[in-house]
């Protein structure tokens, strides 16, 4: 393919039809055609973590900025108490966020997504137009990535639908500012970094970055400047980053090392079949259809798409062969290693790397990798168009397509007869084909229209074709996989659908389920989604407690504190015994009905949260964990306390000491006693080192009571003792941020007025 010469001139002329504005017109007409209902308000997306994780976390994050929290750095409700601002994904410090909180849900977090991927779609073609020099190339590429399969699978996830959106346009900032310099240009490839760190996504960053480091080796070997000073300006850009980022980082590493997740943490847990790939040409090949209708991939549920397309697929290797380009060819590359790093253990790769890098341990799902190359298929399909373009009048550039589709035909046809052959189970080959079929005759659309495209070069008539191979890939992605992204009426999230008596708030009583209905909802079997969905909130499952403010013992934080979780564990173990003593200590109230699963039983003998006058016993960790499981257990008599605290309290046990009244907020406990002796004072909440005491305005230790949990010794006499939410490094953390803000905001205004004096 690249050895041939073009029969004509190859670059067609810089400014073609499909402008930045026709681009973005042409984008949100599509975005607009796919999800009209949403974008309307009527029906709300819902699907997998979408309803359960992302809409609860922004519902609970709406109703704390409207009740003058701006900023939540505590969630009482779940976990038995939990960071939130420091969970990250939560992307309480994200700007964009403002969007869903002042404006009404459950409408604006749908728009809020769908903007994301509009913003994703424009910085691709922004990319793809600066890398490869057309317009028709960049809107493919644009388009490719925006309605590919990992992009629209992500819409459930709304923080990576974020991060993705900015993916595109920290790598084009970034490349400029080391480019061409400028103390702008710097700043403002920085506030882009800042504003996709802001996502809570790492894994996505680090693909970002990767690819940068990439195109930087490339900018040096091809001299593109100076090697210290394109360093220079990328480690400006990096630092930046950097600091604006710390009012989120601190927080998310200070709850990182007290969490459940090390660097052993992961396993190879929904890695990439070695069979994946196949789901590249062939979306549904050994996909079961679950009762709701929905098609999942066999033997790993995180992505349910990244089906690339197969006019992207097409374009995709017509770039990459055709081009005789070190960073296209680098970029293939890459695509190739997304594959076989998402593959686990299974690809010996990620074994290696993970041993070379212990630190990539705390993430989960190696099939994450795969992101990378659906980033970059869209890229290189740009390129592939660009070849295509330049060699439209030869024969050998439409044998390229015919070969090209052909081998795609070919190797659709193996994947469908070998689903027919040797499905997994519950496949339906026959789904398989049919689904195939149109995506064949999808490939064999875009290919014709992208040849006549190709040959009209830039008349009236080729601007049409362009159109129409826009709108192919569209419906390609929109149509590849039924059930990708379903929605309910925007009325199932009206809150106030859980009837409890008593109904516990803030402060005052916990909500358990019970570990059979935990299990039953997590492999529901109900069929309609709506009815399914409802059921989950009158369970309270997950985080849909969030939408009743409930609080819960469990809940759904991607980072639970390490001694909280352990705790948890005790309860939601396989064979757990039932351990009323420990439900008592955390105040349930409510708890799931014996045989039942979105039914609930009110507990009589529940504690209140905040108690005093227990006996502290001193024990290590695996000693008080079996003590909260003893049948002798009595949280009304003893707390267990950690060695350490042997020798600082010297309280007993208090029958005379009384609590006489508590105020709980998210982020204050507020207390009054009256003991006539020195006493322990317990709260059950999650204890983490950010709660700081004081009694009497005095700052009082903090220490783990019940092994997770909250404990504070008090003098003798009536005092006031008040538990307060400090989390110092998320102060520290937000005085460089403001700081790296205002230097990005010096250095633009220093660019500004050095060019209004020029």
């Amino acid at each position: 393919m690249s050895g041939e010469t073009p029969a004509r001139a190859a670059a067609t002329p810089p400014e073609s039809w499909f402008t930045p504005g026709r681009f973005a017109l042409a984008l949100a007409l599509a975005l607009a055609a796919g999800f009209f209902p949403v974008l309307t308000g009527s029906r709300a997306f819902f699907f997998f973590d979408y309803g359960v994780l992302g809409y609860p976390f922004a519902q609970y994050h709406r109703e704390q900025f409207w009740s003058g929290n701006f900023i939540p750095l505590w969630n009482p409700l779940s976990n038995c108490g939990a960071p939130f601002l420091a969970q990250w994904g939560t992307m309480a410090l994200y700007p964009g966020s403002l969007f869903y909180l002042l404006l009404p849900l459950p409408w604006s977090l749908g728009v809020f997504c769908l903007l994301h991927l509009f913003l994703a779609g424009l910085g691709m073609y922004r990319l793809a137009h600066t890398w490869w020099g057309d317009r028709l190339g960049a809107a493919v590429a644009g388009f490719g990535f925006v309605f590919g399969g990992a992009a629209l699978a992500s819409l459930i996830w709304p923080n990576y639908t974020v991060a993705l959106g900015w993916m595109p346009w920290v790598i084009w900032l970034t490349e400029r500012a080391w480019r061409e310099g400028g103390a702008r240009r710097i700043a403002v490839a920085a506030l882009a970094g800042g504003m996709q760190m802001m996502s809570g996504v790492p894994e996505l960053v680090l693909f970002t970055w990767l690819i940068l480091a990439v195109v930087w080796v490339i900018a040096v070997v091809r001299r593109a400047g100076p090697p210290g000073t394109l360093l220079a300006r990328a480690l400006a850009v990096g630092a930046l980053i950097a600091g604006l980022s710390l009012a989120q980082l601190l927080p998310f590493l200070e709850l990182l090392a007290d969490s459940q997740r090390h660097a052993g943490f992961a396993t190879a847990k929904w890695a990439l079949p070695l069979w994946g790939g196949a789901n590249l040409i062939v979306p549904l090949f050994h996909n079961y259809r679950n009762l709701q209708g929905t098609f999942i991939q066999q033997d790993q549920y995180f992505l349910m798409s990244y089906y690339a397309g197969l006019g992207v697929l097409l374009l995709a290797a017509l770039g990459a062969l055709g081009r005789r380009d070190v960073r296209v060819r680098a970029l293939a590359v890459l695509a190739v290693l997304g594959v076989v790093l998402a593959w686990g253990e299974r690809g010996h790769v990620y074994a290696w790397l993970r041993a070379a890098v212990p630190a990539l341990g705390v993430g989960r799902y190696p099939v994450k990798f795969v992101f990378l190359t659906a980033f970059l298929l869209p890229l290189l399909a740009g390129a592939g168009v660009v070849w295509l373009r330049e060699r439209a009048a030869t024969a050998g550039s439409l044998r390229a397509l015919g070969v090209g589709s052909g081998i795609l035909v070919l190797i659709a046809g193996f994947l469908v007869w070998r689903g027919f052959h040797a499905p997994v189970p519950f496949e339906q080959p026959s789904a398989t084909a049919m689904n195939t079929l149109v995506r064949l005759i999808l490939l064999a659309a875009v290919a014709a229209v992208a040849w006549m495209g190709a040959r009209a070069g830039e008349t009236t008539k080729a601007r049409l074709f362009g159109l129409v191979l826009l709108a192919l890939l569209a419906a390609d992605g929109l149509t590849h996989k039924p059930g990708l992204n379903p929605t309910l009426p925007s009325r199932t999230f009206a809150p106030g659908i859980v009837e409890l008596n008593p109904k516990p708030q803030s402060g005052d009583g916990r909500v358990f389920i019970s570990p059979a209905a935990e299990g039953a909802l997590l492999r529901s079997t109900v069929a309609d989604m709506q009815t399914d969905f409802i059921g989950k909130r009158l369970a309270l499952w997950s985080n849909l407690n969030l939408l009743e403010a409930a609080p819960k013992v469990n809940g759904s934080s991607t980072l639970q504190l390490l001694w909280q979780r352990q705790v948890q564990d005790l309860l939601y173990a396989t064979n757990a015994p039932e351990l009323p003593a420990l439900l008592d200590f955390l105040g349930v109230v409510q708890a799931t009905a014996p045989g039942k699963v979105v039914d609930w039983t009110p507990r009589t003998n529940a504690m209140p949260l905040v108690t005093i006058g227990q006996k502290p016993v001193f024990a290590d960790a695996s000693n008080t964990l079996a003590a909260l499981t003893a049948p002798d257990f009595t949280p009304r008599e003893v707390a267990f306390l950690p060695p350490e605290a042997q020798t600082a309290v010297k309280a007993g046990r208090s029958t005379a000491a009384r609590v006489v009244c508590t105020e709980f907020s998210a982020h204050r406990v507020a207390v009054e006693v009256d003991s006539p002796e020195r006493a322990l004072l317990v709260v059950a909440q999650s204890f983490h080192k950010p709660w700081k005491a004081y009694v009497d305005g005095e700052p009082a230790q903090v220490w783990r009571a019940n092994h997770a949990f909250q404990a504070v010794e008090l003098p003798a006499g009536a005092r006031q003792i008040v538990l307060a939410y400090e989390d110092h490094a998320f102060r520290g953390g937000a005085a460089a941020s403001i700081a790296s803000l205002l230097v990005c905001g010096l250095l633009i205004a220093r660019d500004r007025r050095l060019r209004a004096a020029a």
